[in-house]
């Protein structure tokens, strides 16, 4: 349903049921639409310069009008992957950014490195208009020089973020 400027009422005006309909209910429907399903699950790409083998363990996004949430947990399966190269994770649906790469945060993530046993937190940040990226306290991409981490199973990514869909 799409949005419908409302009319501007002026004293004396009686307002009608369909009046009411289109400039209230309909324009909500238009905002928080009601036939989409909560939550949609897919599988995002993990990189850390090159595709790694990951399992999506808990990947799910949901849209409301324009703006997307999505939530990604991923668990290395494979082999390692290559040191001081950013770690990214695919998004369900492109975003609509004039600001990609600018460290614009749109939620949080972090990396879990299994065999050290230590976690390594951010916020996420849109690297282009279909990956995110972690970025740490200091304003540095989690993956890249300055931080070595190389992935290697069972280390696991998550992220979450919310951003204006394209």
């Amino acid at each position: 349903m799409a949005w419908v400027s409302p009319r501007t009422w002026v004293s004396g005006d009686v307002l009608t049921a369909a009046q009411m309909n289109q400039d209230v209910r309909d324009n909500f429907k238009a905002m928080f639409p009601t036939d989409q399903t909560a939550w949609t699950t897919y599988t995002p790409t993990l990189t850390q310069s090159a595709a790694l083998t990951s399992t999506a363990t808990s990947c799910r996004w949901f849209q409301v009008g324009g703006l997307i949430m999505v939530s990604a947990f991923v668990t290395m399966t494979g082999g390692a992957s290559v040191a001081a190269n950013v770690v990214t994770l695919g998004l369900p649906s492109a975003a609509k950014n004039t600001a990609v790469g600018v460290n614009l945060p749109l939620f949080g993530g972090r990396i879990n490195d299994s065999s050290a046993g230590i976690r390594y937190y951010g916020w996420t940040m849109l690297l282009t208009t279909t990956t995110m990226a972690i970025v740490n306290t200091s304003d540095q991409q989690l993956g890249v020089a300055g931080f070595g981490l190389a992935l290697a199973s069972p280390d696991t990514v998550h992220m979450s973020a919310v951003y204006e869909a394209a």
